[in-house]
């Protein structure tokens, strides 16, 4: 998949550390987009409602499975995680990729379930998202950059019994609560890729419609803690039904 780099890695770093996040234009070419909005179809026909497909084996032979690989597109992310860590990061990096897919009635089973990654960079790619009028399209939540990047898994674990527990989540639930601690909402455009620091930001979904078709992908880059606490464990938000390609 041939990805159109419209900004240097400096001026994306410079976006994500002003903005929270940055976003390449028209990254994804629309044939290209096309075609994954197929592969997309047919994933929904061989399963029912919301599921993600983990890993990178599993998406081995798809479009995104070629992105995952690309070097062109690994050197964006060693480039800014190097910016970010202030030390070089090889392209050759700990990464990630997980495709998730929201649809039928349970699509907001996903919704609101605010958590922190466990990679310095997440890069996401929005595949199809719903254009509703009454603005329930799943947008992507963000209180961008309120914690530094860190190794410590004691200290992230503390940090994330805090902050993914069902009270705090349930809490986040409220637009007024979202609204008070000043959490960004952004609308996701199909065929734009967003670049942010999926570690030191808080983020999750909101509510779409029902009946509502979600899909993005999501590629993360630089694994900052590496030892997994048992409360990492239980608060994952990767709890949707697994499926193979």
């Amino acid at each position: 998949m041939k990805i159109n780099y419209s900004k240097t890695p400096e001026q994306l770093f410079n976006e994500i550390e002003t903005n929270g996040f940055a976003k390449i234009d028209n990254a994804i070419p629309p044939d290209e987009l096309q075609n994954l909005n197929k592969f997309i179809a047919e994933l929904i026909l061989k399963n029912n409602g919301s599921f993600s497909i983990v890993g990178h084996d599993n998406l081995s032979t798809s479009l995104l499975g070629d992105l995952y690989k690309d070097k062109e597109f690994l050197q964006l992310q060693s480039d800014l995680v190097s910016l970010k860590v202030k030390q070089e990061i090889p392209s050759t990096e700990s990464k990630y990729q997980v495709l998730r897919v929201l649809n039928g009635g349970n699509v907001n089973s996903q919704s609101h379930l605010f958590h922190f990654d466990n990679y310095t960079l997440t890069v996401l790619l929005p595949i199809i998202i719903p254009n509703d009028e009454n603005n329930k399209n799943g947008d992507l939540l963000v209180l961008p950059n309120i914690r530094k990047v860190s190794n410590s898994p004691n200290k992230d674990a503390m940090i994330k019994i805090i902050t993914q527990n069902p009270i705090t989540r349930k809490l986040l639930k409220f637009k007024w609560i979202r609204d008070l601690f000043k959490f960004e909402s952004l609308k996701l455009e199909p065929g734009h890729l967003y670049c942010f620091w999926g570690f030191s930001s808080y983020h999750g979904n909101d509510d779409c419609n029902d009946g509502s078709i979600r899909s993005t992908a999501l590629f993360h880059f630089h694994k900052t803690v590496s030892q997994k606490s048992l409360f990492s464990t239980m608060t994952s938000t990767k709890k949707r039904a697994r499926v193979k390609v």
